[in-house]
């Protein structure tokens, strides 16, 4: 069962949806409101569920209110090529958006600063009493033959299929619908190359209410059009995982597990609608692959 990261633009951190870990860990986070490189500052605990570099946080003291999920990278980051894994995760409270990026030191232990979207910032360790984890998703971007992309139905010509693979994001005017009796439509493509991926990132369309909302799917790969191997599973319904607010600002991260991937050139998604759209159909405001 794969689990999610969510990607914001405004501070190019990775989110991570709440459903099951394989593992349960036990944190600590220091942390202190000073630019320079040293962490002095109170420690918290929290409760971690985590599984191939993703996780959430829980405060053991204020599990309601003090909740952050994030992710472990390697390799390249936004750019820039690190030697050590990257951990970054957000957290959110009723006062501002904390975004915090750390980088490992040796030990179990990440350091780095945190901003929050009031003008505040600190340094940060997080302790996790083990070695990191280095999977991550993939970081280089996948063609796709925009051509080959087809779906089991359309809302209007205006929102085609090859729409959610034409690197737009943002409005409904460059996104794929399904049409809005469809439950369970299907959204069907090819690489321009059989290719192993490792991950994907995916944005919804219609931003404003649950309408069109992707709940679950599987994502599906072949070599002949015919025979399909299912190798990712979202199975938890992914309504709050996705931004309501501003279309295109947030997409969510999906990392394919290892021991399923394989070289495919033709892929297909299948849908199942969220339980809370007001519709049945599914809007995708673009998909972009990595590996």
């Amino acid at each position: 069962m794969n689990k999610i990261v969510k990607l914001t633009t405004l501070f190019s951190s990775v989110f991570l949806a709440a459903n099951a870990f394989s593992a349960d860990e036990i944190w600590s986070i220091t942390s202190d409101s000073q630019l320079n490189g040293e962490v002095i500052g109170n420690s918290e605990v929290f409760d971690v569920r985590i599984h191939q570099g993703r996780f959430i946080l829980s405060n053991q003291a204020a599990p309601s209110n003090a909740t952050m999920s994030g992710n472990i990278l390697s390799g390249t980051v936004d750019g820039v090529a690190y030697s050590t894994p990257i951990i970054t995760f957000t957290q959110f409270t009723s006062d501002a958006t904390y975004a915090y990026r750390g980088q490992y030191i040796g030990d179990g232990i990440y350091q780095g600063t945190w901003f929050n979207n009031n003008g505040g910032s600190g340094d940060f360790s997080l302790n996790m009493g083990q070695p990191p984890i280095s999977e991550g998703p993939g970081t280089i971007a996948v063609g796709v033959n925009i051509s080959s992309a087809v779906a089991s139905s359309i809302y209007d010509s205006g929102h085609p299929a090859s729409a959610a693979f034409d690197g737009k994001t943002g409005t409904n005017e460059v996104s794929w619908y399904s049409k809005h009796t469809e439950a369970n439509p299907w959204l069907r493509f090819s690489t321009e190359q059989p290719t192993v991926l490792k991950s994907y990132r995916m944005s919804r369309a219609y931003c404003k209410t649950a309408a069109y909302t992707p709940g679950t799917w599987t994502l599906s790969g072949s070599n002949d059009g015919t025979n399909w191997q299912v190798i990712d599973i979202v199975d938890t319904d992914q309504l709050e995982n996705f931004n309501t607010v501003a279309c295109g600002q947030m997409a969510i991260d999906y990392i394919i597990d290892v021991n399923k991937r394989g070289s495919y050139i033709d892929y297909k998604f299948d849908f199942v609608t969220s339980s809370a759209s007001s519709v049945a159909g599914v809007g995708i405001g673009e998909i972009e692959l990595f590996k």
